[in-house]
């Protein structure tokens, strides 16, 4: 029986046509979504009431029709959920509304926007076709304003721009619905996040071709096209950067690489003492507290190791904000009270960490002072990684800490926590500040938390002594 094509399934065709041929053939895996999907998906959910509330109470006084919410429009080929249509009464005009819990208009939302008006423009008198998206200049004050939070973005001559390539796209979303084998060449090129790696990537090698970094898209489909997966098995002649030729020599040879001389230079720049830096932090795009934008980071929790010398004790500072308040605040007075972390403070990625603290010191001008001077003594350990002073076949082309941290430490990883990464500390926090998690289960999601934020600085920790170790920077 055939059954008519989706935005989600044509969505999911545009991410690649093999996604959507698993999907109407059952060879999705049925698994549940990870936590960053969750994450945005909570995002989504969380400004529906106060989008529909903006629609009755901003728009539709403006334009004195009736509103029609989440309603089911098609025909025997293709169905739509729209969010929100009004009806001007005096000439009986159609303006579509699609909302989208983001702060800016995206190509891909264009897209959207066309493939509801393409099915709605066959029996409706459409007129406007609009994006509601989240206002990033709004400042939450006590309570959320509706009216302040969301703006409207006419993008009618946009979506219509496309109607051409998405009436071809949607043919051709059909026409995978009616194959009896996968599209030979409908294969995604980001293996990480494909929804099917078994038919997108069957046998894919642990150091694959698509984890060299930064290698372009024509050049990943060109060494697919001639049978090579592994990085390892990249031709010589292939044409690659300085840098990623790194990454394929670490994969070919089987070992790590190092400037010695560069990393020696860069530890003995380190003032002592040693304070290893960690945050992490929640994205709403509801504000949760006064003074919040839409997805401005709420900083929830830190941890802090301490090192006076490199084979000195650790000494450690760690803070949970788990009540209702905003726990930012209490963090930076809990880090006040530990002391002024004179010397280096050592974080991974400093771009994060560097603009929490700005962000705080604006929002908390008692701590200006105090959050400036961290930020005058940040080092970024990871740039040993990035500038690629280091690399180790190990990394598989990346520099996030959860590839460093193994390969260079035996015996140390993520694997196993409750809370290995970000999105599922989001989760976990929220289950804390949401009244979610009582008794025994909200003690044990503290502890997952912690766990989690402490092997972060522990890892640096652990990294630096081996840097300090094998280049043998001086105390």
């Amino acid at each position: 029986m055939f059954m008519p094509l989706t935005k989600t399934d044509f969505l999911l065709y545009l991410d690649a046509p093999n996604h959507l041929w698993a999907k109407a053939n059952g060879q999705m895996p049925d698994e549940p979504p990870s936590a960053n999907a969750l994450h945005l998906m909570r995002q989504g959910l969380a400004i529906e009431p106060l989008a529909r509330q903006y629609l009755e109470e901003i728009i539709l006084p403006k334009n004195g029709g009736d509103l029609s919410w989440q309603a089911t429009h098609g025909d025997e080929r293709f169905e739509i959920r729209v969010d929100a249509l009004v009806r001007a009464p005096a000439t009986g005009d159609v303006d579509l509304y699609e909302i989208k819990a983001v702060t800016g208009v995206q190509p891909e939302h264009l897209i959207d926007v066309a493939f509801q008006s393409l099915v709605l423009r066959q029996r409706l008198p459409l007129r406007r076709l609009y994006l509601v998206i989240l206002n990033k200049e709004y400042r939450r004050a006590a309570a959320l304003d509706a009216g302040e939070l969301f703006v409207t973005v006419d993008v009618t001559e946009e979506a219509a721009a496309l109607f051409t390539q998405v009436e071809a796209w949607r043919e051709e979303a059909l026409a995978v619905l009616g194959m009896d084998s996968v599209p030979m060449e409908g294969y995604c090129l980001k293996p990480a996040d494909c929804p099917c790696p078994a038919v997108c990537h069957p046998g894919l090698p642990e150091f694959s071709i698509y984890d060299v970094p930064r290698l372009n898209q024509e050049k990943k489909r060109q060494l697919r096209a001639g049978g090579v997966l592994a990085a390892k098995d990249i031709p010589d002649g292939f044409a690659l950067s300085d840098k990623q030729q790194q990454h394929v020599r670490a994969a070919k040879d089987g070992k790590a690489t190092a400037d010695g001389e560069a990393i020696r230079k860069i530890l003995d720049g380190l003032k002592w003492p040693l304070w290893f830096l960690d945050y992490e932090t929640y994205n709403s795009s509801l504000p949760l507290f006064s003074g919040y934008r839409p997805y401005e980071p709420v900083v929830f929790q830190v941890s802090v190791h301490a090192l006076l010398t490199v084979d000195a004790e650790l000494s450690k500072h760690e803070f949970l904000g788990s009540g209702p308040e905003d726990p930012a605040r209490l963090l930076v007075e809990s880090l006040t009270k530990f002391g002024e972390l004179p010397g280096t403070v050592v974080v991974w990625n400093q771009s994060f960490e560097m603009s929490r603290n700005r962000e705080m010191a604006e929002r908390y001008p008692e701590w200006t002072e105090y959050l400036g001077a961290l930020n005058a003594r940040v080092f970024d350990l990871m740039t040993v990684f990035s500038q690629q002073h280091f690399v180790h076949p190990g990394f598989r082309g990346s520099n996030s800490i959860k590839r460093v941290l193994p390969a260079l430490i035996p015996g140390f990883s993520y694997e196993g926590l409750a809370v290995a990464d970000g999105s599922q500390a989001m989760l976990a926090w929220y289950g804390l500040f949401s009244g979610q998690e009582q008794g025994a289960a909200r003690e044990k999601t503290k502890q997952n938390l912690l766990d989690y934020c402490r092997l972060d600085t522990l890892a640096m920790v652990e990294i630096y002594r081996f840097l300090h170790s094998e280049f043998g920077a001086a105390d």
